[in-house]
């Protein structure tokens, strides 16, 4: 189960670089020469700060892989039933994941679910899957994503974790998605050998909000690892 705690790990943005100094004009009879080298320098520059801009949006997650429609966008399988997560936010879910009220986002109401709760007798609160609704920290719906499969990774067990992740992949409808596997360093008894991460970031007019769900591997009754990624999958807006 995850615990609290706070971390900011994505790197700063990066400044833009500053521009050289002009050259003082010495002679009248240079200055067609310094007027065409002084408009091949502004044309540099510019090209450079174009550059610079079309490309800070991803520096946040500049740490990570990006791959372009990562998702599968797979149909949910039959028998699989659509969860409002609240703030216009829909999933599917599978049956025998419950739905339960959400408490990641207190200023509003939100839902989420929860799979085989009490399956570890020494802990009747262990869960081995759970789905949530939650507010990003920041608003690029790629470092969004990469920065709540950190942070909520490191704070899946006690003990702490070693996280590893695959490319943050750009969706279709503008947000951006990440999966991951948090390996524990040291096992309680209710603990798995891994837990496996979908992280869906939507961007909204009410903010970047996320999809969070996640399951214990290698466990009696661990959640299919197909069907954590349809339910992050199906992750839309209403």
């Amino acid at each position: 189960m995850e615990r609290q705690g706070q971390q900011q790990w994505f790197p700063d943005f990066p400044s833009q670089p500053g521009y050289p100094p002009t050259p003082k004009r010495r002679r009248t009879g240079m200055i067609a020469g310094i007027t065409v080298g002084v408009l091949v320098v502004i044309a540099g520059l510019v090209a450079g700060l174009l550059v610079f801009l079309n490309s800070k949006d991803d520096s946040a997650a500049s740490s990570w892989p990006v791959s372009e429609s990562s998702t599968s966008r797979t149909p949910p399988a039959p028998a699989w039933k659509t969860l409002e997560l609240g703030l216009g936010v829909f999933v599917e879910v599978p049956p025998a994941w419950q739905p339960v009220d959400g408490t990641f986002i207190p200023d509003a109401r939100t839902r989420g679910a929860r799979y085989k709760p009490g399956y570890c007798a020494a802990n009747p609160k262990a869960i081995l899957g759970q789905l949530y609704l939650d507010r990003a920290r920041t608003t690029d719906p790629m470092a969004a994503a990469a920065d709540a499969l950190m942070y909520r990774g490191t704070r899946a067990f006690r003990s702490g974790g070693q996280v590893s992740s695959g490319p943050v992949g750009r969706r279709p409808d503008g947000g951006a998605q990440v999966q991951g596997t948090v390996t524990p360093h040291g096992r309680g008894e209710c603990d798995p050998p891994s837990t496996t991460y979908r992280v869906v970031a939507l961007p909204t007019a009410q903010g970047t909000l996320l999809v969070v769900v996640w399951g214990d591997l290698q466990m009696p009754d661990s959640p299919a690892e197909e069907d954590l990624t349809r339910i992050a999958d199906s992750a839309r807006l209403g």
